[in-house]
């Protein structure tokens, strides 16, 4: 705080003190208090003063040079040096902190509030009226296009002057925001001239937008809607009749308004499931007559090829044993709301029965928070890790875009049964049996007679 020119309440002074004449009249004084041991009586006349009332404050704008000894005179001549251009600097300071406020403040427009005409105080009279019809002229469009908008600056330039009743400065800064659901970004380069009124306030008489920068790096342009966000299931599924896909389902269909399911080869009633369950709903299934998961790369781009083909707002993953907690489906249209993530995370447990989740140094999934629900960007480039087994139900560096960390919960029965874990067991040793792309000590402890396992609360 005390780096910014100022004035400021402390606790303590010294040396160069201006005194008014009450606080003299109510007997501060810089006699030694006796029972008080601090050395100097700077110390003992601000304690005085502390107990009076009085309350101190230091000025930061104009430091004094402390001749404390004789060898202080010595350091005169450069202080003087330093400081030569201090009514420069301070002036300059405050021409920054005025354009920051107000430039920042009159760029903060949204289809959701009020113009902010209240930062029009910081323009001087013809400015102001100039901005005002601007904003007003704006206001239409503004709600039209459901603009959203924020200024940033990015670097100052002033030129020195003696003359600080008009100052000129040249401001870097950008804008950006959304317009029509899709996100922009523009650097430019502008200029403030500024004056100061009869109180010696500096106002902008001029703001001067100069041209718009290339920026050396593109930002992503991301698409957002705060409203009607639609949720698509994506899924994988291979002979999950007898398992847990009916009560996946029927939970998923409470929460999602459309799904692509890619069966990967099913010999069961798995299809017949699928379209009891989302009859209701509009749904994709690809039936694949041959399995790919011995090479899990070209399935999982297969699932991401058929999901983003509907055009989906967010995207939900989900295998056919996985379940969130129940009151995710009242909070998820919360969680697409905001504007600000492109995907959520979540903690996954692993289910060793219908009420029990496995917890020890190998089955600790749910210590870590994992990408399960993100937002479909149409201009971002999607890539997959190029292996056979696990490579990942999305792409790898949906991890790259913004997200956030929610506190619902993924229950996962993949585990829950014997005969699933034995199944599971036999196709990991088979793909991998070297652990090449997993733990091999966790494949190894499937089997385990008896795990930690905790309860399961809601």
């Amino acid at each position: 705080m005390l780096k910014k020119p100022g004035t400021y309440k402390v606790g303590g002074l010294g040396a160069c003190t201006l005194i008014y004449k009450s606080a003299l009249n109510k007997g501060v004084n810089f006699n030694k208090i006796y029972n008080i041991s601090f050395w100097g009586e700077d110390r003992h006349f601000c304690v005085r003063a502390a107990v009076l009332g009085i309350q101190l404050y230091v000025d930061t704008y104009y430091p004094a040079h402390h001749i404390y000894r004789s060898e202080d005179l010595l350091k005169v001549a450069s202080y003087k040096l330093n400081n030569k251009n201090k009514d420069f600097q301070i002036n300059s300071y405050k021409a920054r902190e005025v354009i920051k406020v107000a430039l920042q403040g009159i760029s903060d427009y949204s289809y959701k509030k009020e113009l902010p005409v209240g930062y029009l105080k910081y323009f001087t009279h013809d400015e102001r009226q100039r901005l005002k019809n601007k904003l007003e002229n704006m206001r239409k469009i503004i709600l039209e296009e459901k603009i959203t908008n924020k200024l940033n600056i990015v670097n100052y330039q002033i030129p020195f002057t003696n003359n600080f009743n008009e100052i000129v400065v040249k401001v870097i800064y950008n804008e950006e925001g959304y317009k029509n659901g899709y996100s922009y970004h523009k650097e430019k380069q502008g200029k403030c001239v500024l004056q100061k009124d009869e109180e010696d306030n500096y106002k902008i008489a001029k703001w001067i937008i100069e041209k718009e920068i290339e920026p050396l790096v593109k930002p992503l342009i991301r698409k957002v809607k705060e409203e009607n966000n639609k949720l698509t299931l994506s899924m994988v599924v291979k002979n999950e009749g007898k398992r847990f896909l009916r009560k996946v389902l029927e939970e998923a269909i409470q929460y999602i308004d459309n799904a692509v399911i890619i069966d990967d080869g099913s010999t069961d009633d798995t299809i017949e499931i699928i379209n009891d369950v989302l009859k209701n709903i509009p749904y994709v299934l690809i039936e694949n007559k041959t399995s790919k998961f011995s090479n899990e790369v070209t399935l999982r781009k297969q699932q991401w090829i058929e999901t983003i083909k509907t055009n989906p707002d967010w995207i939900v993953f989900l295998d056919a044993d996985e379940i969130f907690e129940d009151k995710f489906k009242y909070k998820v249209k919360d969680l697409m709301r905001n504007t600000e993530v492109d995907g959520y995370m979540f903690r996954l447990y692993d289910f060793w029965d219908e009420d029990h989740y496995r917890e020890d140094s190998l089955w600790n999934a749910h210590n870590t928070y994992r990408l399960f629900m993100i937002r479909y960007q149409e201009n971002y480039n999607y890539l997959f890790r190029e292996t056979p087994q696990h490579c990942g139900r999305m792409p790898y560096n949906c991890n790259n875009l913004a997200y956030s960390i929610s506190d619902l919960r993924l229950k996962h029965y993949g585990w829950s049964r014997l005969e699933d874990r034995i199944e599971k067991y036999n196709r990991y040793m088979t793909l991998d049996p070297n652990g090449r792309y997993g733990i091999l000590n966790q494949y190894n402890s499937i089997l385990d007679h008896s795990p930690n396992l905790k309860k399961w609360e809601e």
